[in-house]
């Protein structure tokens, strides 16, 4: 039973989103775990597949072949929705953990002084590629969710989810 031993999870390496997503695991479920770092999501998804580890804390993205392959299968999402690719898959939410969320997003970002014609360049370039059919079909083969955000709702995003974490890496004592 998971209560009564420590069990093995596969991750990327500290400071990475699936080691945030195993400390918070670790924090709100008070399951005992030996951290495995790995250098990719995918790597880690395939040792848990092997057997190598008990469980695998990594990116859909990752874990799309290796489930395909019938190598692994998904459990559980730390989205705050499910994601549409595996509507089947809970998120942690749903399994009674609240507060146990986040999303990662990728974005543009520059210096601070980048002339804004050239930041304006780049956002219109960005939300073109965005709606071009091709990308979204691409996108959706590889299960990466596109949810465009404009730049200051993503800095709004990013400065929230920032001070989220940094409160759960204190608590737990990952960080001063």
């Amino acid at each position: 039973m998971a209560s009564e031993k420590t069990l093995s999870a596969a991750g990327v390496t500290p400071g990475s989103n699936s080691w945030y997503a195993y400390i918070l695991l670790r924090e709100t479920t008070g399951i005992k775990f030996k951290y495995v770092p790995y250098d990719s999501g995918t790597e880690a998804a395939t040792a848990a597949g092997g057997g190598h580890v008990d469980l695998a804390i990594t990116s859909i993205i990752s874990a799309v072949q290796p489930v395909q392959n019938k190598l692994i299968r998904l459990i559980a999402t730390f989205s705050n929705k499910r994601d549409p690719s595996f509507p089947d898959v809970p998120t942690m939410v749903d399994l009674g953990y609240k507060d146990m969320h986040f999303v990662t997003r990728q974005g543009l970002v520059g210096p601070p002084k980048m002339p804004n014609e050239i930041a304006s360049l780049l956002t219109n370039a960005a939300a073109k590629a965005v709606r071009d059919p091709k990308f979204m079909e691409i996108a959706d083969r590889q299960g990466f969710t596109v949810d465009p955000m404009p730049g200051p709702e993503f800095h709004q995003w990013a400065v929230g989810i920032h001070e989220q974490a940094r409160k759960v890496l204190t608590t737990a004592g990952e960080i001063k």
